[in-house]
Order: structure tokens, then sequence, then C-alpha cells
């Protein structure tokens, strides 16, 4: 039976070390918008050798995280099937976000086969030199209004016809060493369904270490999913959603030990739990 006061702090939102942290976003000043004007696509020679080297740093500094934050990656096989099923095709990817630098570990995965981009918020669009090379580095920022909504959509078309990788963090928000899954948002589906690649669905984990201090990290490289465009949209979405989440549940019942728990569900805005879940705080 979990303990009253622990549901009340998850049920109010005090999910690690009694602070519920949000994610950290830039002033609005440092800001470039995000709108029909946005640059997504840059092919001048001298922007893509930058790529590349921002490509070889992060690579390098995944190696190095993984040494220094005990990491170890499960499930390569899944990637390298995926690989020689999908060809030089693009794929998405997707995962939980509880770090800082969760975006560097996933490149774990990738680094050796997909070149990788990831969505983040507009938030993180900012001027000067920490933007220009965290653009370098793949970021692909969501635009601010619909017209702007068909070049990000365009151009995450042209990436995957490269063969790239886009990674979603489909739980939207950073929230800091929160262990439990939380409800994926549509996006990741919609454009899995409309571009028709597959989705590789990742899930870190993290224990104490025995004899150091600090946590010790596992990233899970599940199975891929691919689209049935043989159904609607809306009913390809709901199903690839379910088998991502389950997949996701399993992974972190087993990991954790935690088998028949009653995982509550949480809304894409991290506000209101699942009514079926409510009797756990009565």
């Amino acid at each position: 039976m979990i303990k009253n006061l622990q549901i009340e702090k998850e049920y109010e939102g005090l999910f690690h070390d009694n602070t519920f942290l949000e994610s950290a976003y830039f002033p609005e000043e440092k800001l470039i918008p995000v709108n029909e004007k946005y640059k997504y696509i840059n092919k001048k020679k001298s922007w893509i050798v930058y790529e590349n080297l921002c490509a070889f740093a992060g690579n390098l500094l995944a190696s190095l995280l993984k040494v220094f934050m005990s990491v170890k990656v499960v499930g390569r096989k899944n990637i390298k099937d995926l690989k020689k099923k999908n060809g030089e095709k693009g794929i998405l990817t997707l995962s939980n976000h509880l770090l800082f630098l969760d975006n560097i570990l996933i490149r774990l995965a990738t680094k050796y086969k997909y070149r990788i981009n990831y969505i983040v918020s507009h938030k993180n669009s900012i001027k000067g030199h920490t933007g220009t090379m965290m653009r370098g580095g793949g970021i692909i920022p969501l635009p601010t209004n619909m017209k702007g909504l068909v070049n990000f959509s365009k151009a995450l078309e042209e990436k995957l016809k490269e063969g790239k990788a886009i990674h979603f963090f489909a739980e939207k928000e950073l929230w800091y060493k929160y262990k439990k899954p939380r409800p994926l948002n549509d996006g990741v589906f919609h454009y899995s369904y409309v571009n028709e690649v597959p989705i590789l669905p990742m899930f870190i984990t993290y224990k104490k270490r025995k004899y150091f201090f600090g946590n010790k990290f596992k990233l899970h490289i599940m199975e891929a999913i691919y689209p049935n465009t043989s159904l609607t949209k809306i009913e390809d979405i709901k199903r690839m959603r379910d088998i991502c989440e389950e997949k996701i549940r399993q992974v972190y019942e087993k990991e954790y030990n935690l088998s028949g728990e009653a995982l509550y569900k949480i809304s894409d805005q991290g506000i209101e739990r699942n009514k079926k879940h409510i009797n756990l705080i009565k």
C-alpha cells in the first residue's frame, strides 16, 4: 500500500525532493521568434560543416557521459534491426524527459546509425553563440502559429527523407528525476503516420549506486512501432500510442520491480489525474 503522504505529494505536483521543477527556459528578450519566417533548413556548405562538428562533439560528449553517469544501453539489437529493415529512410524516436542532459544520452542509441534532431519548445530558440550551437546540435523548435507549423512539418518531412532521426520528448515537459511514465502527446504518432516512418521508443531509468555516490542510469531501446496506413489517422495514432505506452509500462515495472503497481496517469499539462486512480488518495 502506497503511503498517503507520498500520494499527496505526487498529487500536488511535488515529484522530487519536495520540489516541482518545471522546464528551464530562457528570458523572452533572448528568444528568436519561431513563426512563418523561421528558417528550419539551412543548406549552406559552411553550416553543414558546422553541423557535422556539432554532431561529432555531441557524440563525444555522449560517450563521456556514458562513463561518468554509469549509463548502460539495453536493446541495441532493436535499432540495428530497424536500420536493416528501414534502409536509408529516417525514423522518429521518443523517450521520457527526466534529466537536463537526457538529449545527450539519446545519442548513445543513434550516434552510429542516424544523425539526430530534437523537437524542443520555441522557448529554447535563442540568439547568440549558445543558440547557434544548439541549432547546430540539431534542435527543431516548435512553431508559435499555424503558418509556422506548415514550414515545421515540411522541414520534418525533408529531414526524414534525408535519413535522419527526429526525437520527441513526448511527455512534453522536463520533470527532474521523475521515474514514472507519463502520457504521451500525439504529435510523434501523427508525424509517423503522415510520413510513413517507424517510431523507436526509449525509456531512461536510474538507481542509486551501491558503492559510490550518485546514480547509475539505463537507456532502454525498445522494438520499433510501424504505422498502419490502412487505418484512419485517428485510429492509428491511438493504436501506436497504446502500444508505446504499454511497452514503456512493462520496462518501468520490470526495472523497478513494481509489477502490479496501480499507475495513475497524468494529463499532458501535468495537472489532472486520471479518475480511475483517484481512489489512491482517498
